[in-house]
């Protein structure tokens, strides 16, 4: 693929799946726009690729931001827009009686209308490319739990949004594809792990106790996730962009795998497990 002259657009490159894709397809020739929201992560990627690497400021949730991206890369007139990666998203999530609003709105303005704000810009350059969007899902949105509930809406509202944006595409050339992993090591379980500490800070210690099986149990599952390196997400990526007939639906890592088929027991049978697990691991921590 290189010498190829074709762009490609992947939103949170900061860190993780964007950074690791936004290096891959650096080095595979494409020209690469990586959005980040910070000075700060715009010089760190700059100095990590070549000259084929062009942060930009995107923060998904600011209107001026996307518009002055798409101003960018309209401008560029010596490569061909070709692929837009939706990753930019957030991890947080908790119990739906302890997480107020203000939080569910945050992570739907990110992993659900943020995704859309960019998707709907760019739609108009990538059906004249006949260009390729890959969206960044999860495993989540295949199966939810406790504590998972906020995270996990969000991502499946991004899986119904992918499966219109797919079909209303296949009249225009362009192919839609979803990314769904498993746990990938990234710095949102760091993240993930402060916000739980701090979001426990701001509940009362009555409804503490009430969910206390869940609380525990959450801990003790929590430390037994071992997240798959990135590179196996960079992988499907690749394949959605590059690939002469690219998949639909990339199942990314063997807790991909395992919720997609856990989706489709009986939800009596599926309940029993996950509270069978929760008991198990409550009564372990």
């Amino acid at each position: 693929m290189k010498g190829n002259k074709l762009s490609v657009l992947i939103t949170g490159a900061s860190t993780g799946i964007g950074r690791a894709c936004a290096l891959h397809f650096d080095n595979q020739g494409f020209k690469v726009y990586g959005g980040v929201r910070n000075s700060e992560d715009y010089n760190s990627l700059l100095k990590a690729g070549s000259d084929n690497i062009q942060p930009v400021i995107l923060d998904v949730c600011k209107d001026e931001d996307v518009a002055n991206t798409l101003k960018i890369i309209w401008g560029d007139k010596d490569t061909k827009f070709y692929g837009l990666v939706n990753n930019a998203g957030i991890g947080i999530s908790g119990l739906i009686e302890a997480i107020p609003v203000s939080e569910l709105k945050r992570i739907f303005e990110v992993n659900f209308i943020g995704l859309h704000r960019v998707t709907q810009a760019f739609l108009p350059i990538i059906r004249k490319n006949k260009g390729r969007i890959v969206n960044i899902g999860s495993s989540s949105s295949f199966m939810s739990g406790p504590a998972l509930g906020p995270y996990s809406a969000s991502k499946f509202a991004l899986r119904s949004y992918n499966d219109a944006l797919r079909i209303e595409m296949k009249t225009f050339g362009v192919h839609v594809s979803l990314i769904a992993p498993g746990p990938v090591e990234s710095a949102i379980w760091e993240k993930a792990i402060k916000y739980k500490k701090e979001i426990r800070k701001k509940i009362s210690p009555e409804l503490l106790k009430d969910y206390d099986l869940f609380v525990k149990a959450g801990d003790a599952l929590f430390d037994q996730i071992k997240p798959i390196p990135t590179v196996h997400v960079v992988r499907a990526v690749q394949h959605a962009l590059t690939a002469k007939k690219p998949k639909n639906l990339y199942l990314v890592g063997k807790n991909a795998v395992m919720a997609h088929i856990f989706s489709g027991l009986p939800k009596k049978w599926s309940d029993w497990v996950f509270l069978d697990r929760i008991k198990k691991a409550a009564g372990s921590s």
